[in-house]
């Protein structure tokens, strides 16, 4: 199962949350995984504190990734921009 986390990599926030997702999908597959028995795997966008890096990043895990889940650990101008693709992804 592939989740993605988008976030600033440069940021605090984005990177003490995508090590906060990280602890957690290791936790999960040493306890033998998801939905039985998937392992995660952690796919990771940059937003680099950008409205249009972040659309960019969101669409990136949806089409190229083909991220089943996506994960932010904030909400601000960026990841307000990237709410339509929500929508039209339904991810």
């Amino acid at each position: 199962m592939r989740i993605g986390f988008i976030g600033s990599m440069a940021s605090d926030v984005g990177l003490s949350t995508l090590r906060g997702a990280q602890i957690a999908v290791d936790e999960l597959n040493a306890r033998g995984g998801v939905l039985g028995g998937r392992m995660i795997e952690l796919v990771t966008a940059d937003t680099g504190d950008d409205v249009f890096e972040g659309i960019r990043a969101y669409e990136q895990l949806a089409e190229t990734e083909r991220v089943e889940f996506i994960v932010s650990g904030s909400i601000d101008d960026v990841s307000l921009g990237w709410l339509p693709r929500m929508v039209e992804y339904q991810i």
